[in-house]
């Protein structure tokens, strides 16, 4: 999973999310208890206008670890934006 991680975080540097999208997807299938993978995810999916899927990603993120502080930024965000679109 490391190494989906960093493959993941190397295409999001680059701009180009879904590729980084598909890394994290792989980073949670090995390891979905992983609180930090699915605040990344989360990250990448603000990028590209998914914020419901953000949002979930937050959620879940929080029940394995209520302290992550990207998954409360991205949670934020994610949650202004749906407000914004109404």
């Amino acid at each position: 999973a490391e190494n989906y991680g960093h493959l993941g975080e190397l295409y999001s540097s680059i701009s180009n999310p879904r590729k980084a999208l598909f890394y994290f997807d792989k980073c949670i299938a090995a390891e979905p208890r992983n609180a930090a993978h699915y605040a990344r995810r989360a990250d990448v999916e603000c990028d590209l206008w998914l914020y419901d899927d953000a949002l979930e990603d937050c959620k879940i993120s929080l029940s394995l670890d209520k302290t992550n502080e990207k998954a409360l930024k991205y949670r934020r965000i994610a949650e202004e934006e749906l407000a914004n679109a109404k």
